[in-house]
């Protein structure tokens, strides 16, 4: 089980804190399951079939962030990152890595948006969860893939090596 599957096991620990905002993990499960089906209602597809999907996702600071990015792992799809101010970035994504959603925080509220000319979900990866773009240093811009695997290994490598309590804030 990979351990965004288990927030709720956490119950009302604190997850997450925004300012003076801060949300149990029960708090946490419940939100990304409702974004969850949000994603699944913006597909324009019965709720019976799965296809795996890209969620363009502008990162920030903001809960809404994380929710909307352990949604898209929870349902099984990939989470394509980009700085939330990055025009030019998001532009070249779209356009080169066809997404079919975007989640971004356009004049101060969060938008999800249904995007018409994503990539045919037969192409994608089934163990791929995230893409992160590379500066493009070398003349253009690569992502780094990872699996949903490296996700959940490496987190646990990084929380062991760090020796990371229930009582730690990052």
């Amino acid at each position: 089980m990979l351990f965004w599957e288990k927030f709720a096991e956490y119950g009302k620990n604190i997850a997450l804190v925004e300012g003076s905002q801060a949300i149990s993990y029960d708090e946490l499960a419940k939100r990304v399951n409702f974004f969850g089906e949000k994603l699944q209602s913006a597909s324009c597809e019965p709720a019976s079939k799965f296809s795996k999907k890209i969620l363009l996702l502008g990162i920030d600071n903001s809960i809404e962030t994380i929710v909307a990015f352990y949604s898209a792992l929870s349902a099984g799809h990939v989470v394509l990152i980009c700085d939330n101010d990055n025009e030019v970035l998001r532009k070249n994504l779209k356009h080169n890595l066809k997404p079919h959603f975007e989640y971004f925080n356009i004049d101060g509220a969060r938008q999800l948006i249904s995007l018409d000319d994503g990539v045919d979900s037969e192409e994608i990866s089934p163990n791929l969860a995230i893409l992160i773009s590379t500066s493009g240093s070398t003349g253009s811009a690569k992502c780094v893939r990872l699996s949903f695997e490296n996700i959940s290994t490496n987190t646990e490598s990084i929380c062991k090596y760090l020796t990371i309590k229930p009582s730690d804030k990052a």
